[in-house]
């Protein structure tokens, strides 16, 4: 049970970025004054309706940066943390990175998307989504297929295996989507992130069957070509006949 977490300097470099953004929106809004505590939020948040109306598709990637509140940001740290630092040791840093993104930009569209299938009518198309939570609910999902039988603490609490843990934060998130769409959290784009990680690696594996396939399909079109060729010329040099040659020197 006791699991020694190794940090990555990427791991502490984004996390520092957190803060950095953090750090950066709560002096912007103490200079602006309490009425403008969320100057940024319209601008790089993701807002669904300037998403598709204006076309502000920076949204997408710069509203994993920006916490509503210190409790938003600590968790999402610690998360990020506990989860990432195995998958960014496990993994090259470009990968990882790619990962984080990919995740962050699907929950991010499937936010987008599920905002106007469900609540087009409603005010949240024009409400703006912060924070880095549907990336790392994607890192739960890796970690989750990558580790599944690893056992941690759930809720720091309860011992279960990591798999088992993921699939009731899912379910989780799908009952508190359905029941809680007014409490101010974006659970479908936590809902989201893990979907854009679970397609990713599953996209990768596929990715690798169909290259694999290929190189076995051009393997069996080669040999299939495949002619022995005997060559039949003789050769004769200096000294040397013909094995054939009835002149074959007796010792």
């Amino acid at each position: 049970m006791n699991m020694k977490i190794v940090t990555p300097p990427l791991i502490k470099k984004m996390n520092w970025i957190f803060v950095g953004c953090f750090l950066a929106e709560f002096f912007l809004s103490r200079l602006l004054g309490s009425g403008n505590a969320s100057v940024i939020h319209p601008w790089f948040g993701l807002v669904p309706h300037k998403v598709v109306s204006f076309g502000a598709i920076w949204q997408l990637v710069t509203y994993l940066f920006f916490h509503g509140n210190l409790t938003h940001l600590l968790f999402n740290m610690l998360a990020f943390w506990m989860f990432g630092s195995e998958l960014c040791q496990r993994w090259s840093k470009a990968m990882f990175l790619k990962f984080f993104f990919a995740c962050g930009v699907g929950s991010g569209l499937f936010h987008v998307l599920t905002t106007y299938i469900f609540f087009a009518d409603g005010a949240q198309p024009y409400i703006p989504t912060i924070g880095a939570s549907g990336a790392i609910y994607g890192i739960l999902m890796a970690y989750a297929l990558l580790f599944g039988e690893r056992m941690i603490l759930f809720f720091f609490i309860f011992p279960m295996r990591a798999r088992t843990a993921v699939l009731i934060i899912g379910g989780i998130e799908v009952f508190y989507s359905i029941s809680q769409t007014q409490d101010g959290i974006a659970h479908l784009a936590h809902l989201g992130g893990m979907l854009a990680g679970y397609l990713y690696l599953r996209m990768g594996t596929l990715k690798h069957k169909v290259a694999l396939w290929r190189y076995q399909k051009e393997r069996d079109k080669l040999k299939s070509r495949l002619k022995v060729i005997v060559d039949n010329t003789k050769r004769k040099k200096k000294g040397w006949k013909d094995d054939q040659s009835s002149d074959d020197t007796i010792h």
